[in-house]
């Protein structure tokens, strides 16, 4: 049995050296090469270098808030502490309309009362007793109390839910929603886009966000205007100057979540981009 194992590995080790001489000459030295860049347009003069390259000129900035993630809390966090002063970045690893918000299909929760009689203490009763009574009842009673201001904000921001016959904001029945405290029966609390609603909220605030990116005309009293170069880029993390390959980073303190009153009273103010 062990000269069969031996055999193998003879055998093993004769087709592995044919094949090796097959591979290119920078993969045949014992060294491994993973570390490497090429120039020159022609492969004929082409040059290879095994070292990795440290020569990448940083430059540091510096913002009131980063904030992490481009989904619709992210978006929303961002223009908001823009519009309230802070100069702001938002950092996302993907483009902003590909966050997974997109992917969103049923609507959003808001006791508008469009199709029957609603109130926000039946959506908060609903959020809660769906929680099993774990979740976090002061952030419920705030998501629910501000949630229709927060519907009617989106469709001022050009969100376009679908309709009623007399022209409201159409609302579907979901689950867990009831009316009079579980005693009313099925309430239709869901505002939606169709079945898009998350591909239509994100396109909206990245609109939103667009916007408030490159309007600059009206600087607030006691600031001044930057050039449009330096504009665009506090809602960037980090780029490239293609032409000389120095890379920037403009950051400071990093927030996940989105920002209440009393958190952007800790954040210190700049004087704003525009």
């Amino acid at each position: 049995m062990s000269g069969i194992s031996v055999a193998a590995r003879l055998l093993f080790g004769r087709r592995l050296a044919q094949t090796r001489a097959q591979w290119p000459a920078t993969l045949q030295s014992s060294t491994r090469k993973f570390h490497f860049t090429v120039s020159g347009e022609k492969k004929s003069s082409a040059k290879i270098s095994n070292s990795i390259s440290t020569e990448y000129p940083v430059v540091d900035h510096e913002f009131d808030a980063v904030v992490v993630g481009a989904g619709g809390a992210g978006l929303r966090a961002a223009f908001g502490l823009s519009e309230a002063g802070f100069n702001t970045a938002c950092v996302t690893k993907l483009f902003p309309t590909r966050s997974h918000t997109v992917a969103a299909q049923g609507g959003i929760n808001a006791a508008l009362g469009n199709m029957e009689e609603d109130n926000w203490r039946w959506h908060f009763y609903d959020t809660v007793k769906g929680s099993d009574w774990l979740g976090d009842q002061d952030a419920i009673h705030y998501m629910t109390e501000q949630a229709p201001a927060s519907v009617v904000e989106l469709e001022n921001y050009g969100m376009p839910f679908s309709r009623t016959e007399e022209g409201k904001i159409y609302q579907r029945a979901f689950g867990g929603q009831s009316l009079k405290f579980g005693k009313g029966g099925q309430a239709h609390r869901c505002c939606c886009v169709a079945d898009r609603t998350g591909h239509s909220l994100l396109h909206t605030l990245y609109g939103r966000v667009r916007i408030d990116e490159y309007d600059y005309s009206k600087p607030l009293e006691g600031q001044q205007k930057r050039p449009f170069a330096e504009h665009w880029r506090k809602h960037t993390l980090s780029y490239v100057d293609i032409k000389t390959g120095k890379v920037s980073l403009e950051y400071r303190p990093v927030i996940d979540k989105t920002l209440n009153e009393a958190d952007c009273a800790t954040v210190p103010p700049a004087i704003r981009s525009y």
